[in-house]
């Protein structure tokens, strides 16, 4: 007598904490918005290879977009609503 297979769980419902996020990959959306050029892209992505950096980090601390426009960017592609808090809080 074999016992029947286990039922699988449940998916979590979108929004909760186990929830899985959509892959975003930063730089692609930040070219397909129009906020970096595929020039820039690259320039990045040859930078960043190797360093363990994120892209959006290094785009922003080198002055190629600022702060915001990557929290704007982020927010717009995983649905949510974005927040920047000042340095420091």
């Amino acid at each position: 007598m074999t016992s029947p297979p286990p039922t699988p769980s449940p998916a979590p419902a979108p929004g909760s904490p186990g929830a899985r996020r959509p892959t975003v990959r930063v730089g692609q959306a930040l070219v397909e918005d129009g906020l970096l050029t595929p020039e820039q892209l690259q320039r990045a992505l040859d930078a960043q290879r190797g360093t363990g950096r994120f892209l959006g980090e290094m785009l922003v601390e080198q002055g190629v977009i600022a702060g915001s426009v990557l929290v704007r960017a982020l927010a717009k592609r995983l649905g949510i609503r974005g927040c920047q808090l000042r340095h420091g809080l």
